[in-house]
């Protein structure tokens, strides 16, 4: 199923049904503020393999299999709908760096994010894009998404399998996807709900580690338990634009 994402209010209603909201002590803050109704539109372009590995305005080292983008004024961190509107195809994006200062042009994609919308062959495309700042990061947030190497979007703990317990044969040979890593966890939160919207038969996690002492945040879902069949679903997600996708 393949929606088109371009109202990000759409994400308010995600919250509700698929329990990204906490309901108990520590509640994800919801706020919409002007920026939540205002879209720009404008050209997309995207940062070629020679910026992979350097430095970005933000101090991020820029990695093209993230999803990340350049903006000229947005503060470092916020969240991005981007759509393009010759397909309708979105990408939620973190804003890391500045630019793109070209004429006519309002955003640039890191490679998979412009995979993900399909402009990667075509170099510059017209985009809509909306700021989302649904959701606000908290301390009480990040001990929740922590609290285990993967959580579900509710909050939950996925059930940690213990070799000799009653859990069944098949359960024991669960395996989980990476769909990709970021340090923001709400980055990895809206990633995520955006998935969900589009195929809501699958559930997706919130795992973390750590990579040079530094915590990631990575979007997760349940593998299919065998090794080929683990192998021709990275190879798939790859071509949809998950460049960094893993075994988690």
């Amino acid at each position: 199923m393949n929606f088109k994402v371009k109202d990000g209010f759409l994400f308010i209603v995600l919250a509700l049904t698929c329990g990204i909201l906490w309901l108990h002590e520590n509640p994800i803050t919801i706020a919409q503020t002007s920026d939540s109704l205002k879209t720009t539109e404008g050209g997309a372009s995207f940062y070629g393999n020679e910026f992979h590995g350097r430095r970005t305005a933000s101090g991020d080292i820029f990695d093209n299999r993230d999803f990340t983008a350049a903006h000229k004024s947005l503060p470092f961190n916020t969240c991005v709908n981007v759509v393009n509107l010759k397909n309708g195809k979105n990408v939620i994006v973190r804003i890391n760096d500045r630019g793109p200062f070209v004429r006519n042009r309002i955003v640039d994609l890191s490679r998979s994010a412009a995979i993900r919308i399909g402009s990667h062959l075509a170099g510059v495309v017209p985009v809509s894009i909306r700021v989302l700042n649904f959701i606000k990061y908290t301390p009480e947030l990040d001990t929740i998404y922590s609290s285990s190497r993967l959580v579900r979007l509710n909050g939950m703990p996925e059930i940690e399998l213990i070799p000799g317990s009653k859990s069944t044969a098949d359960s024991l040979d669960l395996t989980y996807i990476s769909y990709f890593s970021t340090p923001d966890l709400v980055h990895a939160l809206y990633f995520a709900a955006d998935l969900y919207l589009k195929s809501p038969g699958t559930e997706y996690l919130i795992g973390h580690d750590l990579v040079s002492g530094r915590k990631r945040f990575h979007v997760v879902s349940r593998g299919t338990g065998r090794v080929e069949g683990d192998k021709r679903l990275l190879i798939q997600l790859r071509e949809e634009g998950f460049l960094e996708c893993k075994v988690f």
